[in-house]
């Protein structure tokens, strides 16, 4: 991947059929604003209904902080997870170890200076997202993969805090091919939710939401009854 002045990507030989659309996709909203940056009432209340939740007109987005694991996930699912969360985002923040959940060593694959790195930071995620990638290297043993799963997701909480985050703002765990809709992310963004409230004798007792989404098996038209506990 070639990075051209002024942000723009030049498709190499490897950025070819369905990922090189959606590298192109990418490209062509990082030409345009933010289309649905701005609040409007009336479309936040029929939204905020669409997942059971009131609008009482907030005007002001809440920031969401987007932090994930990354290693050798497919470019099909961080050009997807960029292009719904296009310009929602306030930051984006990676942590890529040099080994796997299963201490298996590895190569980085977003090192410093690395065209990865360039095309992750190249504005995919929006025109004023900014993306980092921290990297955790820890050669001791854990009793299990994951603890180095919560002590690499601990470098994320720290990224955001560096980052500026205050208590009003969201914090998105979530892994790369793993995503919200976008209307879902706008929603929790101007929605009333209970969890988010500071006020009252508990404030914020339970910030944290789980989300859940169906689950397939070999293809979308076999769903099951089972839902599972991520984006």
């Amino acid at each position: 991947v070639e990075i051209k002045r002024g942000g723009g990507l030049a498709l190499s030989h490897n950025m070819t059929g369905s990922v090189g659309l959606l590298l192109e996709a990418a490209q062509a909203a990082a030409s345009v604003p933010v289309f649905d940056e701005a609040v409007n009432a009336t479309v936040e209340k029929e939204r905020c209904g669409r997942y059971g939740l009131p609008y009482t007109g907030r005007v002001e987005r809440r920031r969401i902080f987007y932090g994930s694991l990354i290693a050798d996930d497919s470019w099909h699912a961080v050009l997807f997870t960029a292009l719904e969360g296009y310009g929602v985002y306030h930051s984006a923040a990676f942590v890529e170890s040099n080994r796997t959940q299963m201490k298996f060593p590895r190569k980085l694959r977003f090192p410093v200076g690395s065209n990865n790195l360039r095309l992750l930071q190249s504005g995919i995620f929006g025109p004023s997202t900014n993306v980092t990638v921290d990297y955790y290297v820890n050669e001791r043993g854990w009793p299990d993969q994951i603890g180095r799963e919560h002590h690499q997701r601990d470098l994320i909480i720290q990224r955001w805090k560096k980052m500026g985050m205050q208590i009003n703002d969201i914090g998105l765990l979530a892994d790369v091919d793993e995503t919200p809709s976008r209307d879902f992310l706008r929603a929790v963004q101007v929605c009333d939710i209970t969890q988010f409230k500071q006020d009252g004798p508990k404030p914020c007792s339970v910030p944290k939401i789980t989300t859940s989404a169906l689950v397939f098996e070999s293809a979308p038209d076999c769903i099951t009854k089972r839902r599972w506990a991520h984006p």
